[in-house]
């Protein structure tokens, strides 16, 4: 920065101005506080000599040496900030509250009280303690002065403290002060400086600079001038930055959509595929009242699956209901009245104001809808909800072989539910299930099966019951 350029010169202009009356503020300010501080301190320590003098004039005409030294004992406990307190008349002491021996020098720190009127006085200490000794007279000095000594140590720490206190939010004052002087500077000669700056980069070839006008003269008139000479070059830019940008946003979502699709064909069952769905929906809707509706084919049958629960319904009129409304909502639908009612969705989505319905199919064949409960104040967006669609019908056909499974799962259990025996086989033990279902899976596959037990537990009728249930049943 050089010294003769019009920058410093403001800038060392107005640093000075800001520098300067800050600290006579701050100084003036101190001083003013520090004043009213010290009149606070004197007002209560002479308001506390009045009541100890007036308290004490009692004892002394009545004599009592015992209570007056108590009464001084219990005023040095009960003010933290009273140092020492004694009673004399015609120099000698009558009570005081020196455990050590009373300090002689200290009858002459202050005069006596004369005239019925009180002196202050301030002391110090040899250790650098600071008092302020108040020479009280009792009964208009008939009945003898009260001294009391009033520590300044609290005071004294409070202005420090103050002090400290203000001289570093006056240097943070002075600070902000000073960057904003040099903001201001800067922003006066920004224009002309911009200008000689984007010039220098025009001439190394840089073409992407643009100059701030910011007020009606002949700088400006030469920074608009500079900035339309390079608007076509940078919309060009512009255009082919906006083309890169999409085409990334269209490969980040294809290899989102191939993750999802490779990660619910891995799963089996339709409740880990619908889990899994969900919490990738989630993180992209932002929403965590989702409720999956999967249609049971031919079977007047739903599967319904939310975050807390997987169940089948078996309702009819619940069933004929969510067909009737599918039917309606052929692509992404915003309902204002619940169109999904319990028993299909929790009954928390009664009090939601609407409602968001996306649909999924498979060969133009409904499966079932995402419903979304939307609140007062929802966070997704019609785009992202429309990509949760498209999610949803990529993965159609994985949905479809976990609906047709789900279905055919439910039959056998219904089946072995309803009676004990399963192809020659009797036995309702859940165990026994879990082998009737393993036969169901094999049975019609080709693959070699080695059946394995003790000597009368079953294998042949483990044998007949694959046999029956394979293609091959009949021969």
């Amino acid at each position: 920065m050089r010294l003769r350029s019009l920058k410093t010169k403001l800038l060392f202009a107005v640093s000075g101005l800001v520098i300067g009356s800050g600290l006579v503020i701050t100084l003036v300010f101190l001083q003013q506080h520090c004043d009213s501080l010290f009149e606070a301190m004197r007002a209560q320590a002479q308001h506390l000599a009045y009541a100890v003098a007036l308290e004490a004039g009692d004892k002394i005409l009545i004599n009592d040496r015992v209570a007056l030294q108590k009464m001084l004992d219990y005023q040095m406990r009960s003010n933290p900030s009273l140092a020492y307190l004694f009673i004399s008349r015609n120099d000698r002491l009558l009570a005081h509250t020196f455990t050590e021996g009373f300090p002689v020098q200290l009858l002459g720190a202050n005069g006596e009280a004369q005239d019925g009127h009180a002196r202050l006085q301030e002391i110090r200490t040899t250790d650098g303690q600071h008092f302020l000794d108040i020479a009280w007279p009792i009964l208009e000095g008939d009945a003898g002065t009260l001294r009391l000594g009033f520590s300044q140590h609290d005071y004294r720490e409070h202005v420090a403290s103050l002090w400290r206190q203000m001289t570093g939010l006056t240097l943070g004052i002075l600070l902000l002060a000073l960057t904003g002087a040099l903001l201001f500077v800067k922003r006066i000669t920004r224009p002309l400086t911009e200008l000689v700056m984007a010039t220098h980069k025009v001439n190394q070839g840089e073409l992407d600079v643009r100059v701030r006008v910011g007020r009606d003269d002949e700088v400006a008139t030469l920074a608009t001038a500079f900035n339309h000479m390079l608007d076509r070059i940078e919309d060009y830019t512009s255009r082919l930055e906006k083309q890169t940008h999409e085409l990334e946003r269209a490969h980040h979502q294809t290899r989102n959509y191939c993750s999802i699709l490779q990660e619910a064909g891995s799963l089996n069952s339709l409740e880990e595929i619908g889990s899994y769905l969900l919490k990738r929906l989630q993180d992209t809707l932002k929403c965590d009242q989702m409720v999956f509706i999967f249609l049971g084919g031919s079977q007047k049958r739903l599967f319904a699956l939310s975050f807390k629960e997987f169940k089948t319904i078996e309702d009819a009129e619940a069933i004929n209901s969510a067909e009737a409304a599918l039917d309606r909502c052929t692509q992404v639908t915003f309902a204002t009245e619940p169109t999904f009612r319990p028993p299909l969705v929790p009954s928390e989505f009664q009090a939601a104001p609407r409602q968001a319905i996306i649909p999924f199919r498979h060969e133009d064949q409904p499966l079932g809808a995402l419903v979304i409960s939307c609140p007062g104040q929802c966070e997704c967006n019609v785009e992202e909800i429309d990509t949760a669609g498209i999610i949803l019908d990529q993965v159609g056909g994985v949905i479809k072989r976990a609906i047709v499974q789900q279905v055919e799962k439910r039959e056998l259990q219904c089946s072995i539910e309803s009676s004990p025996e399963f192809g020659g086989i009797v036995g309702k033990d859940p165990e026994m299930q879990v082998i009737y279902r393993l036969i169901d899976d094999i049975a019609p596959t080709d693959a070699t099966i080695l059946i394995q037990g003790e000597s009368g537990t079953g294998k042949e009728l483990v044998a007949r019951a694959i046999h029956h249930r394979s293609p091959r049943g009949d021969k």
